[in-house]
């Protein structure tokens, strides 16, 4: 790189120390480089790029091979740096299990964007180490590590709401993982491909996958998995109408995951059953449980989760007719949803606000806001909000006494709701129809 350190030069090069320190001298001398407390870097780039071009191919796999193994050493947390030298040295296998590394650690702090560049370079070097290998136990780690790639870049596509990519991810883990054969590893990829079908709005087809998947996890052992199939078996019960049954495994995951000290989860259970008890028409119990999954956040050091719960609290302070509460929850949940690319969360955010709009008699508001939700929600190809959406469009067009384009959102509405088997989505078009033709 431009700048070094001279710890990591004497290991990458394997010369004395003296050695160095007249080669480095030497080199600033000749104003090549620029000498700095404990390393150096190069004056310019294109020095830096000449000299390394003219070394012989051999020679600089060779000493990649040296700085990864240098890096190790001084620096582990590097992991993007090491993933890069491993790789120029010829080795895939170090370089994906470093790329991984280097996006998990890109996960930990919210940027799924790096997290996706990463996965997918170590994805491209797992697949060019498993061509090499022979092994049936090398082959299996290979693939296990390939899951783990794809699973973890399944986190950053349903943030940015590429699920498109999303599921061929999926199609190519349910081929692996039906060649490793394992109860865990089907529980998981049953468990990704149950949420697959809920953004799909594929609610029978997720619950099946989720029940299979608790099937499997319980087999395994797994209560992690048998929590995660759990919960999303609850949201497709939820999404249906279902809501006994939807309580009933919402609440089973909760106290598995609170068993296992999982707070992220427990944060996002707490709110699927804070919209649940929403849709169940007790806007008061919905606020208590979002209130709770914000104590949690807060005692726990959760700061990017709290845009869960905050959102939460603002629908249902909206039904409660706490209209400030609503909409500083909401402008606060929006805004950490911006700042990480959550975008079904955005989405969220900004159709309460255009329905508390709505409830306001604010027409212009609502229209701004209710078209960029749902702008937004076709654009990442997210069905489950859309019905919800175009229900409030046409009651603001409604409101602004543009009756016809408010029928036909209302038409909309109930469509797409029909087609989605959404129950709640289906009750609220069929009422902004029913006001409309009493208009």
């Amino acid at each position: 790189g431009q700048v070094f350190t001279c710890d990591t030069l004497h290991l990458t090069a394997g010369r004395a120390e003296l050695e160095i320190a007249d080669a480095l001298d030497e080199l600033a001398g000749r104003q090549f480089l620029a000498q700095e407390p404990g390393g150096g870097r190069f004056r310019h780039e294109i020095v830096r790029e000449v000299v390394y071009q003219s070394i012989s191919a051999y020679r600089r796999g060779l000493l990649h091979r040296r700085a990864g193994e240098a890096l190790e050493r001084l620096h582990p947390e590097d992991a993007a740096a090491l993933a890069r030298h491993f790789e120029h040295a010829g080795l895939p296998d170090q370089a994906a299990r470093h790329a991984l590394q280097a996006g998990l650690a890109a996960k930990k702090v919210y940027a799924p964007v790096e997290t996706l560049a990463n996965l997918d370079h170590a994805l491209a070097l797992l697949r060019q180490a498993g061509k090499a290998l022979r092994d049936p136990t090398a082959i299996a780690a290979n693939r296990r590590m390939q899951i783990e790639a794809l699973s973890e870049r399944g986190w950053a596509l349903r943030l940015l709401g590429d699920m498109t990519a999303y599921a061929r991810d999926l199609e190519e883990e349910g081929q692996l993982a039906g060649v490793l054969g394992d109860p865990a590893t089907l529980a998981h990829w049953r468990w990704r491909q149950a949420s697959a079908h809920l953004w799909f709005c594929r609610h029978d087809a997720a619950r099946a996958a989720a029940q299979d998947g608790l099937r499997l996890s319980r087999a395994a052992g797994d209560r992690f998995l048998e929590a995660a199939c759990l919960r999303a078996a609850g949201l497709a019960a939820r999404a249906a109408g279902d809501y006994d049954a939807a309580q009933n495994s919402l609440e089973q995951a909760l106290s598995i995951f609170a068993a296992l000290d999982q707070a992220s989860y427990q944060v996002h259970t707490l709110g699927n059953l804070s919209t649940l008890w929403l849709q169940r028409g007790d806007p008061a119990q919905a606020l208590a449980l979002a209130q709770q999954a914000l104590s949690l956040c807060e005692a726990v050091g959760l700061q990017v989760d709290r845009r869960i719960p905050l959102g939460d609290m603002g629908a249902a302070a909206a039904a409660l007719g706490e209209v400030d509460l609503a909409r500083q929850r909401l402008a606060e949940s929006l805004a950490s949803a911006r700042q990480i690319s959550d975008r079904t969360q955005e989405i969220l955010c900004l159709g309460h606000l255009g329905w508390l709009d709505v409830q306001q008699g604010q027409v212009a508001a609502a229209l701004e806001r209710l078209h960029a939700a749902l702008a937004l929600a076709e654009q990442v190809n997210s069905c489950a909000e859309q019905p919800w959406l175009h229900a409030g469009l046409a009651e603001a067009l409604r409101l602004a006494g543009d009756l016809d384009a408010a029928a036909a959102h209302a038409r909309q509405a109930l469509a797409l709701a029909c087609a989605a088997g959404q129950a709640h989505d289906q009750r609220l078009a069929q009422w902004v129809s029913d006001r409309l033709a009493a208009h």
